[in-house]
């Protein structure tokens, strides 16, 4: 891997665990106080796993996005990136606008 690809692979991780934060940041009240006391199907998972979960999604999210860029030159390949940002986006806001 070159040093422009790694670039590129460490700027989809910060951006995709920023819109996380966002969203973290948004829910980390209600996740302690509303969240347990709510009735939940017994299939929920615990708690505990969220965090790693959410984490691997992340990542894996980012390192998709990569590689679309390193094809980028392919048809379609810009339209995707651009969709992944707007998904990035959306995904920010839905926890601090509900």
């Amino acid at each position: 891997m070159n040093k422009r690809s790694a670039l590129a692979l460490i700027g989809f991780l910060i951006a995709s665990f920023t819109a996380a934060a966002i969203g973290g940041l948004a829910t980390a009240d209600n996740v302690r106080t509303w969240y347990p006391e709510i009735n939940k199907p017994t299939w929920n998972p615990p708690s505990w796993l969220f965090g790693p979960v959410w984490t691997v999604l992340y990542a894996m999210m980012s390192i998709a996005a990569w590689r679309i860029w390193r094809l980028r030159e392919r048809a379609g390949a810009s339209r995707a990136l651009r969709l992944f940002f707007v998904q990035l986006v959306f995904n920010g806001l839905w926890s601090l606008i509900f």
